[in-house]
């Protein structure tokens, strides 16, 4: 019973000599300002926009990996008298390809 007592306390003893260095920086910085109280030291930066944007009107899905894609990009097949549209030339060359 004396050993576990022992091993709980060097166990404590560790731990406050651990998180009693000094603090550990975070990954950004604070945004708080005097006229905003609930911006503070936990939140999160401002998202940065991109350059490119795509129209969410104009997405395809893909018929062999069934993912959504800018219309931009599409590669066409002709099969059977249809259309396929691909999201890319590996997958077009995979719908090819025998399934095992």
């Amino acid at each position: 019973m004396t050993t576990l007592i022992a091993v709980v306390a060097i166990l404590v003893a560790a731990t406050y000599m651990y998180n009693s260095g000094t603090p550990i920086r975070k990954k950004f910085k604070s945004f708080a300002s005097s006229d905003d109280p609930f911006r503070g030291r936990f939140t999160s930066p401002p998202k940065q926009e991109r350059g490119e944007t795509v129209d969410k009107g104009s997405m395809l899905r893909c018929h062999n990996c069934s993912c959504f894609f800018p219309a931009t990009r599409v590669t066409n097949e002709v099969v059977e008298g249809h259309i396929l549209e691909f999201c890319s030339e590996n997958c077009r060359y995979n719908f090819h390809q025998p399934k095992y």
